[in-house]
């Protein structure tokens, strides 16, 4: 988060599918008040709050029993508890590439409260100040605690929301940290099962959770996106050849090479050995899809070359694609279109191998 926090560079918290969500053509948008409103959670539809309800997710609520005690420990009636990495998936949904428009208008997540004015009340914890507030939410408090690991790498937040104007004792101040701190022991583990350590991008599992938490928020729209399943060149070479260290060096790279190519709220994984996936948003319009997955994979191939070119690295990078097109809102399995987006990387590395003899 730009307000206290930055994202660990070395750590595996670090993936560019968690953005710095940019609210300068949101902030003013009109609002769906049936859209989620704070990234990966959000009240009902109409803001029907209630202290009975729990917040929207895609998955069985992790946090409904957090949410409740700190609900009656604090005497405050709505409390939500949002995972960074499931704020992702809205994130996704929610940019188009350029002149295409929101797929998901009236979400402006939690990245857009963290920069609502606030009072600091401790540690990572704020109030916003309650002009600030949007009006159609009705609300006359909010309190923002960021969620951290022991490093200070950001996990989620949780938030408080009242009605009514009020405040925050010392002892609800140090119970909501106190509590903080046990949500964020959770969130540690579950985002460490879900992120390569080595690349910092999502693993098998970490993609797979986001990707069907995304096809699930996708369902009714017209949504398309591309599926790049990508494979490096003669990387068991550069393991034999120059060892594991540089077998590591390389894996590195690439996932850099991908970052700097794709969106950041496109969802990249690295999911196993030297095999990485890519789920990118595309612009509605099957006419333009093939075209613009060919530009990125092209602007791939260009970034490393120009890679190579500035490297000192004893072995060049190089890496074979293939690409499906999927329609989120579709019922096709997602392992099928890994298969099949796999296929035709194979197919490709094959014909990179033909040209080189």
């Amino acid at each position: 988060s730009r307000r206290r926090h930055t994202r660990c560079s070395r750590d595996w918290s670090q993936t560019c599918a968690l953005p710095i969500y940019d609210n300068a053509s949101s902030a003013a948008a009109p609002r769906d008040r049936s859209a989620p409103l704070f990234g990966g959670v959000a009240p009902p539809p109409s803001l029907n709050l209630s202290s009975h309800e729990t917040p929207w997710r895609h998955n069985l609520d992790r946090y409904v029993r957090t949410s409740r005690l700190a609900a009656r420990l604090l005497n405050v009636p709505h409390v939500w508890v949002i995972d960074d990495m499931e704020e992702s998936a809205y994130q996704f949904l929610h940019e188009q590439p350029p002149g295409q428009g929101s797929r998901l208008p009236g979400w402006v997540g939690m990245r857009y409260l963290d920069h609502l004015p606030g009072d600091a009340l401790g540690p990572g914890l704020h109030r916003v100040q309650p002009g600030s507030l949007p009006p159609e939410l009705g609300l006359g408090f909010m309190a923002i605690q960021q969620l951290t690991d022991e490093l200070g790498c950001r996990l989620g937040s949780m938030v408080l929301a009242d009605r009514r104007a009020r405040r925050l004792s010392r002892d609800q101040i140090e119970a909501v940290q106190d509590l903080a701190r046990i949500v964020a022991a959770e969130l540690h583990m579950e985002h460490r099962c879900a992120f390569d350590p080595l690349t910092s991008l999502y693993n098998r599992g970490g993609f797979l959770d986001v990707a069907g938490t995304v096809r699930a928020l996708a369902r009714g729209r017209p949504c398309q996106a591309a599926l790049l399943y990508l494979d490096l060149d003669d990387f068991k070479a550069v393991n034999d050849r120059h060892g594991h260290a540089q077998g590591d060096h390389a894996l590195r790279d690439f996932a850099d090479q991908l970052r700097a190519t794709f969106r950041r709220t496109d969802v990249m994984a690295r999911i196993g050995g030297d095999e990485f996936l890519v789920l990118a948003a595309l612009p509605q319009g099957a006419e333009q899809a093939d075209g613009f997955v060919q530009t990125l994979i092209g602007r791939l191939h260009a970034r490393i070359d120009h890679f190579n070119a500035a490297a000192t690295r004893p072995w060049r990078l190089s890496a074979s694609a293939g690409q499906v097109l999927v329609d989120l809102d579709s019922e096709v399995n997602l392992h099928e279109l890994m298969d099949r987006a796999d296929a035709i990387m194979y197919a490709d590395k094959q014909r990179r191998r033909t040209r080189r003899r």
